[in-house]
């Protein structure tokens, strides 16, 4: 069952309306009491609490746990019910049993908002009554001290999870990588992206997980962490896709089965920014990667290496790591089930030894920063391939999405464009041309205004019709 965090307008003024009247008659005799007893305590910290009662509909559903830290709470669920909330309070105490908490959500984001508020009547040092301030529903949360299990935001964890969802997820810094087969020959990365790990209480902690894989780029998926131990616990997933619409809820165990956290040695946290030389068996080519993909480009004009690929890096060790690709364009090359897995090792800080799995080659590589040539976009600009020093085309970029192709001999066309930095260095054109044909021009920049081309052509119904390459200039 979900539950809505948004809450209408003037709820608080209209709960203190309703509960002043009813304070103020029990006051004198609340107050007498409450000198003698003293039972709430001054402040939440560190407390974790069982709620059970009833609760309004758009509230989460009893029984569930709330946790808290000095400023921060968290709401899981103690059940299938996948409540999942986590953001701000305030404690107010009112005398010395009573008090006002007042909880708003900022977890997940879509979601966010005010969340409850409640007068809490303490009636033991571990146990308080609250009356719901929106609706006057009764309820009763039990305190306990569990003690701090949770994770440092700038914890690596390796998690086992299971449930709706089995896997391997892998932090390492602001980067996760999910996993099939952790381990094992056949390992697989399936998603990736970035990631932010908050801590909100003593026992749980919000994994927002932002994807930028192929299958599941633009999701993001909000998992609360509820700790049992310092290595076990629950996870609460609520997800969302692209457009910020809910698709996917989910729960079950986690294992925190390792950490890493590898700031010395040679092998980097990442690798965007960089470019990769690599001599395959006396065959040159370059790869250059962003934060998530790569354009690789042979560097003697010809397409066995030319390919725009997604991937996912993983620091292993101090000097070890594994990069997960799959071939994304041109359509000649895609195969979204084909991943390539390559082992790295680092033999200094700027060069190492390449080896794809199963593939029986080693390949030497050497690491240096990208320069950034590749423009943001072409609107406005000329380009001009070319091939042994003879101009082919020039192609004139408008703002619209449509370019004009001229040929030799003044032959000219009109041609749709789009057009993606996909790396510091390289770029993708995709021509639609009029006839329905179309034409992928991977370009890798050598400095701001020239660089290498590598084109391929494609029928209507995606047949590949012919592959050229050469050198061209933009101004």
């Amino acid at each position: 069952m979900k539950y809505n965090l948004r809450r209408t307008a003037g709820f608080v003024t209209a709960f203190l309306l309703t509960f002043t009247g009813a304070l103020h008659a029990q006051s004198i005799e609340a107050k007498a009491a409450s000198k003698t007893n003293g039972f709430a305590p001054t402040a939440l910290t560190g407390l974790a609490g069982h709620v059970t009662g009833a609760m309004q509909s758009n509230q989460p559903v009893s029984p569930f746990g709330i946790s808290l830290n000095e400023c921060t709470f968290a709401i899981s669920s103690t059940d299938t019910n996948f409540d999942l909330a986590a953001g701000n309070y305030t404690y107010t105490l009112l005398d010395s049993n009573t008090a006002l908490l007042v909880c708003s959500g900022i977890l997940p984001v879509p979601n966010a908002g005010p969340v409850w508020t409640q007068v809490l009547v303490f009636t033991n040092k571990s146990t308080c009554l609250f009356t719901n301030a929106s609706d006057g529903s009764l309820g009763t949360i039990s305190f306990s001290q569990p003690g701090n299990l949770i994770l440092s935001s700038s914890a690596s964890p390796t998690i086992l999870h299971w449930g709706d969802s089995a896997g391997v997820l892998a932090i390492r810094g602001r980067a996760f990588t999910n996993y099939a087969n952790y381990g094992t020959v056949a390992q697989k990365a399936i998603s990736w992206g970035a990631c932010i790990l908050e801590p909100f209480s003593p026992i749980a902690a919000v994994l927002t997980l932002n994807y930028s894989d192929p299958t599941n780029s633009g999701r993001t998926e909000f998992t609360e962490l509820t700790f049992a131990t310092t290595s076990t616990g629950t996870w609460f997933t609520d997800g969302f896709d692209a457009t910020n619409s809910p698709d996917f809820t989910g729960t079950g165990g986690f294992q925190i089965v390792g950490f890493t956290n590898p700031p010395s040695g040679w092998a980097p946290m990442s690798l965007a920014g960089n470019t990769f030389s690599v001599n395959q068996s006396g065959h040159a080519f370059k790869i250059c990667l962003s934060a998530d993909d790569y354009t690789a480009m042979d560097t003697e004009t010809n397409d066995e290496n030319t390919y725009v690929s997604d991937y996912a890096y993983l620091k292993l060790g101090t000097n070890t790591a594994k990069i997960f690709s799959r071939v994304v364009q041109p359509p000649a090359y895609a195969d979204p089930s084909n991943q390539v897995v390559i082992d790295l090792l680092f033999t200094n800080g700027s060069a190492g030894y390449a080896h794809p799995a199963g593939s029986g080659i080693t390949e030497a590589f050497s690491v240096s920063p990208a320069k950034f040539y590749a423009p943001v976009g072409v609107a406005g600009k000329t380009l001009t391939l070319s091939q042994a020093k003879t101009t082919l085309s020039t192609t004139v970029f408008n703002n619209n999405g449509t370019g004009t192709v001229t040929y030799a001999g003044n032959l000219s066309e009109i041609v749709n464009y789009t057009y993606a930095r996909c790396s510091a260095a390289g770029a993708m054109l995709v021509f639609t041309h009029g006839d329905g044909q179309f034409s992928y021009l991977q370009l890798f920049f050598t400095s701001a205004k020239a660089g290498t081309w590598y084109e391929t052509d494609y029928t209507s119904a995606a047949v590949l019709t012919n592959t050229r390459t050469g050198t061209f200039k933009i101004k």
